[in-house]
């Protein structure tokens, strides 16, 4: 009996050693990402909006279309990792269509910018 305790105090001394080892602190990883999705989540909207509103009174489309291209594209990467973590398959659905708006608004943008007329 005791050397059953004495071998489960081992095995947790060596799982702690090797957490620490790992140097892995997930409350910090954690926070990184709040506030990362945080920091997009205000920042875009604070400068974004403003600059479709600039862009949209001084007629520079290719603005818009480039910032349109960048939302797209986030929300694509975005969608496609929480799809690899839940498995969700609205996220796979929402990671199709973003890429689809990607490749609309990149190809916009380019027509813009080269004045391509349809």
């Amino acid at each position: 009996m005791n050397n059953e305790i004495e071998n489960n105090k081992n095995r947790k001394e060596e799982i702690l050693a090797k957490s620490r080892q790992a140097s892995i602190d997930e409350g910090a990883e954690y926070a990184e990402m709040k506030s990362f999705r945080t920091g997009v989540i205000v920042a875009f909207p604070l400068v974004g909006i403003p600059l479709i509103i600039f862009s949209l009174v001084t007629g520079q489309t290719s603005t818009i279309f480039a910032l349109v291209t960048l939302s797209f594209a986030f929300d694509a990467v975005s969608s496609f990792m929480a799809y690899r973590f839940t498995k969700q398959k609205i996220k796979l659905v929402l990671t199709v269509l973003s890429i689809v708006g990607t490749v609309i608004f990149a190809f916009l943008y380019v027509s813009s910018v080269l004045g391509w007329r349809g």
